[in-house]
């Protein structure tokens, strides 16, 4: 099969996108869509490649981001958007991709397959109006007519492009349209720990080959160089002692965990854990503090001292943090079950530890060890210090 992907799988800090700046400058005689997760990041973009004159989509003078989107492609810029906007792109977009013969720069690993959120009286407003139902292959359809710009646009939109996949009675799935990836000239996807991730598992049950890049010397190489650990072990001190007792079952702080209500007592435990982490162990000051846990527990979890230095545990792709020394990770994490069970189902096997230790890893380097000083930080979870400590160590 045609190669469609080039994977540049290279550490967190290693000059990804100081390498796609240079190969982007290098190649003014093509076109770029270049997708960061987050539009602060983008802007380097454009202020780095001033010759190739890169726009980002704005929403003031058109109904959406996207549709400015489809209007700057048609006009053949070069362009800077975000990982939400790139989720949209659909069959709409498909011929002024190909047409203008686009390569794509995707930063980051994204993941492409999730569930699909829609509040109930919604989903019985759209069925008791018969304005969708279900295809012979399991997606959602829509059978409404004459609806364009109303509360339901983008469902409509989604239905259409046939991303929704209705997999029980409860659950819908969202999967990006894999046919997207094939109308691009090229495509490269620059992240860490590509097999094993969410996208890996997709790229399989969609069928889209991909072979292996890396950086050096901020140029994008073919082929795979596996990174050297042994200098990283040094840099990173972890806690050891009894605050980790809060941690020592394989499911602990879960996210199933925390919903228990067994469990509801122990917040309080792990608060004063993270306060005295901070305060007591490492006497370190705020502003050098960074902490997270799952999003609906931040209130219950903050504390002075430490609150305000939070970054979400999904934070990846950005600088912003990376003064931080003093980090503490509280989340157990596990694939979304649903999800999991949709990939066995369709032949291809995940697994929890690696998105499990890919997910902390990206945590990480937001802090300052992407520049290569030392952080001390706190796992509670026995399960993620030894993901963790095997990763460092093998």
């Amino acid at each position: 099969m045609e190669i469609l992907l080039k994977i540049v799988d290279s550490l967190m800090g290693t000059g990804k996108t100081s390498a796609a700046i240079n190969y982007m400058n290098s190649n003014p005689d093509k076109k770029f869509i270049y997708v960061a997760p987050y539009l602060g990041e983008n802007q380097r973009i454009v202020n780095e490649c001033p010759e190739l004159e890169f726009r980002m989509p704005e929403a003031r003078k058109y109904p959406s981001k996207y549709t400015h989107f489809k209007v700057l492609m048609n006009q053949g810029f070069n362009i800077c958007i975000s990982h939400e906007l790139f989720k949209k792109i659909g069959s709409d977009s498909y011929d002024i991709i190909k047409r203008q013969g686009y390569t794509l720069f995707l930063d980051e690993a994204i993941d492409l397959i999730k569930i699909y959120q829609l509040s109930r009286d919604d989903w019985r407003i759209l069925t008791e109006e018969n304005l969708i139902q279900v295809d012979s292959n399991g997606y959602w359809q829509w059978s409404g007519e004459e609806y364009e710009n109303g509360l339901f646009s983008d469902v409509k939109r989604l239905m259409q492009a046939k991303t929704l996949e209705r997999i029980s009675d409860r659950e819908t799935i969202w999967k990006f349209p894999a046919d997207a990836f094939r109308m691009f000239d090229d495509v490269f996807v620059m992240t860490h720990m590509f097999q094993g991730s969410l996208m890996d598992a997709y790229c399989q049950m969609e069928g889209l080959e991909y072979e292996f890049w890396h950086v050096d010397s901020q140029r994008l190489l073919q082929g795979y160089k596996s990174d050297t650990r042994t200098a990283l072990a040094e840099l990173v001190r972890i806690y050891q002692g009894n605050l980790n007792d809060i941690g020592e079952q394989r499911d602990s702080l879960s996210s199933t965990w925390f919903r228990a209500g067994r469990n509801r007592g122990k917040l309080s435990i792990l608060k004063n854990n993270l306060y005295n982490f901070f305060r007591n162990i490492e006497h370190s000051r705020s502003i050098y503090n960074m902490w997270t846990c799952f999003k609906e527990k931040r209130r219950s979890l903050s504390g002075n001292g430490y609150a305000l230095g939070f970054v979400p545990c999904n934070a990846r792709g950005t600088n912003e943090f990376r003064s931080k020394k003093v980090l503490a990770y509280t989340p157990n994490v596990f694939l979304n079950p649903v999800i999991k069970q949709y990939m066995n189902t369709h032949g291809v096997n995940t697994t929890d530890d690696n998105y499990a230790l890919s997910s902390l890893l990206q945590w990480m380097w937001r802090s300052r060890i992407r520049d290569g000083h030392e952080i001390n930080i706190y796992i509670p979870s026995e399960r993620m210090r030894n993901l963790l400590r095997y990763w460092l160590n093998s």
